[in-house]
């Protein structure tokens, strides 16, 4: 969900500017954990995104790097087991 400034420049995907009812945290106690995809769920664990919000600079919302995160380790069950990609400084 990129959006544009009046300038149209593009502004950071930041979930506040979202409307209510799409914030995963919102949508939580709204609808209950169960209709949350995973990266929703991870999303406000992690509470914070990646990269910068400054004008003109890319950033990445909680949602964007929870997706990045399930997709790096093939959702939550690249993170179970002695072979964690995520968790281990060893690769697999």
């Amino acid at each position: 969900m990129k959006r544009s400034d009046a300038a149209g420049r593009r502004k950071a995907d930041r979930i506040r500017n979202w409307p209510a009812q799409e914030r995963p945290r919102e949508r939580l106690v709204a609808e209950g954990a169960e209709r949350l995809t995973d990266a929703e769920l991870l999303a406000i664990v992690l509470r914070v995104g990646r990269g910068t919000f400054k004008t003109g600079v890319a950033g990445q919302s909680a949602v964007g790097l929870a997706r990045t995160l399930l997709a790096d380790s093939v959702g939550f069950g690249g993170w179970i087991g002695p072979r964690c990609a995520i968790c281990s400084p060893y690769p697999a």
